[in-house]
């Protein structure tokens, strides 16, 4: 298994993982954010710092360079999910909400944006796009909320291991319920 993709909403843990599959397997990294901004494949609203990346023209560059890397490699972003690379399997990485809010307050997300991450974490998002995506591959579901080593996930991708992640219910919760109405 040399040629893994990662997915899941911000925070989870992805690049991360990602950078230590990598060196235990001895190939490259690609991260998808990185090779849109590099390559210019998205564009700034007026009056907006954030980058919007053309999913598209990413999608189709990005199966173009992973190509020409024979030896394998693991690619990691939140966009994966978004559209499908030829890959041995994709991890679907999960945190639970309570975790994420710190880790987007560590990093000074906005309100707006926490929400938005949240809401999707909590509707399953990434996985279910994930199984739309690439309905023939492998896809393993990690619950990273502790962050786990690469080795104990790449266990678990080997034995194809998913957990069962639902925190659906935490949207009649006391502290995530108001995400349900936004």
């Amino acid at each position: 298994m040399k040629k893994i993709v990662i997915t899941g909403t911000p925070c989870v843990g992805k690049t991360t993982l990602a950078a230590s599959i990598a060196k235990e397997l001895g190939v490259p990294v690609v991260s998808v954010n990185d090779f849109a901004i590099s390559n210019g494949y998205f564009t700034v609203k007026s009056g907006e710092a954030e980058k919007i990346v053309d999913v598209k023209k990413t999608a189709v560059e990005l199966r173009n360079h992973l190509a020409a890397l024979v030896d394998g490699y693991v690619v990691e972003g939140h966009l994966a999910c978004e559209f499908a690379l030829p890959c041995d399997v994709v991890i679907v990485l999960r945190a639970h909400p309570g975790v994420l809010v710190k880790r987007y307050a560590e990093r000074k997300y906005q309100k707006a944006k926490t929400d938005d991450n949240l809401l999707c974490e909590l509707l399953d998002y990434c996985q279910t796009i994930t199984e739309f995506n690439y309905p023939k591959s492998k896809i393993v579901q990690i619950d990273n909320s502790a962050n786990l080593s690469a080795k104990e996930i790449l266990k678990r991708t080997d034995e194809k291991k998913s957990d069962f992640v639902n925190w659906a219910e935490l949207l009649v919760s006391k502290e995530f319920g108001y995400l349900g109405r936004l």
